[in-house]
């Protein structure tokens, strides 16, 4: 045996032995399969649809056969997991490489379809940035649709910022049937007890007791203000801002005539008569000239604009409604019960 030719027994004898824990795991692997695809038909021939499909599913992990999902989708059929086998009928009619199962598995996709029960989850437009989950999976993009579902009991949880949490526990028990759910989730009351408090403590004075609501409701904080009639109108404060604006556009108006009066001044004076001295004081006169029409003509827009807006803010302030806020407070006294007083602007 010459150097080149050990050279490749060597070589093929360390594939070979490379190879061979694979193929030996692969074999294994398919026979506990097959094992486990005989006791699933037997199981199946036994009615014990139940342990039989457990089999089915076991032999498929090991060894994803397309006939042994067949035979899973029948056995699912039995036990009531109609969205599951019509789902693996549906692959099998679109991926088998045998004909007569490719066309079984389409027909009994089809014959199931009608008895398909559906979960509706439904989930008002008006909440905002839900997240939904059917039995801890998301299923945010399902709400609203008929999706299929097995027969049982699903775990719908939602959420969504400012809102309270929904749980329920819908359960789906006839076939060919939606069951739909509308997700109700009031906001959060995260400001509840402050409001109680504010409620407690507008009740009227005299409560020996102490209970909330009385001196006891005060006592805490010393003193509770609680506002009367409702606040004051904000519209002479905006009259007042929107007269001021339009004084500010007035002086704008009278700063940009002061500019074009200024500018047409120094034109009048470098070419007097508009006869200029040289054609470099011509052109800075004919600038300044134009400088002033366009600070005139700024000045009349701010002038008329300020004016309106500066009438708009007296009439604003002139037919705003006299003001008028009242408060009640309530203080505790040391011998027990509490004095209401009243005061404001009227």
């Amino acid at each position: 045996m010459n150097a080149r030719v050990a050279l490749v027994v060597v070589t093929l004898s360390m594939a070979a032995a490379v190879a061979s824990p694979h193929r030996a795991h692969a074999q294994s692997s398919e026979g506990a399969a097959t094992l486990e695809f005989d006791r699933g038909r037997q199981l199946m021939k036994q009615k014990k649809y139940e342990e039989a499909c457990a089999a089915f599913a076991k032999s498929q992990k090991l060894d994803a056969q397309n006939g042994t999902l067949y035979n899973l989708a029948d056995c699912q059929v039995h036990v009531g997991k109609l969205a599951s086998a019509w789902l693996a009928y549906k692959d099998l009619a679109q991926r088998d490489t045998n004909a007569a199962r490719k066309s079984e598995s389409q027909h009994r996709a089809n014959e199931l379809e009608p008895r398909l029960p559906k979960l509706l989850v439904k989930l008002p437009a008006s909440i905002k940035g839900a997240t939904l989950t059917i039995d801890g999976k998301d299923s945010t993009s399902l709400a609203g649709i008929a999706a299929p579902v097995d027969l049982g009991d699903y775990q719908v949880h939602a959420t969504a910022p400012g809102r309270e949490t929904f749980d329920k526990t819908v359960t789906v028990a006839d076939e060919g049937k939606t069951v739909s759910i509308t997700v109700q989730m009031p906001k959060s009351e995260t400001a509840g007890g402050g409001d109680t408090a504010a409620g407690g403590g507008g009740a009227t004075g005299g409560n020996p007791s102490g209970d909330a609501g009385g001196a006891g409701g005060a006592a805490s904080g010393g003193a509770i203000g609680a506002t009367g009639e409702p606040a004051r109108s904000h519209r002479k404060r905006d009259g007042v801002i929107t007269m001021v604006v339009g004084g500010a556009a007035l002086v704008a108006g009278g700063v940009f005539g002061l500019e074009a009066r200024s500018n047409n001044n120094d034109a009048q004076t470098l070419c007097p008569s508009s006869t200029c001295a040289s054609p470099g004081d011509k052109q800075r006169g004919d600038d300044l000239i134009s400088s002033a029409r366009t600070d005139a003509t700024l000045s009349t827009g701010f002038v008329i604009g300020g004016a309106v807006i500066a009438v708009v803010g007296v009439y604003m302030i002139a037919t705003a409604k006299p003001e008028r806020a009242t408060a009640a407070m309530i203080a505790p006294l040391p011998s027990g019960g509490a004095v209401v007083g009243f005061g404001g602007r009227f």
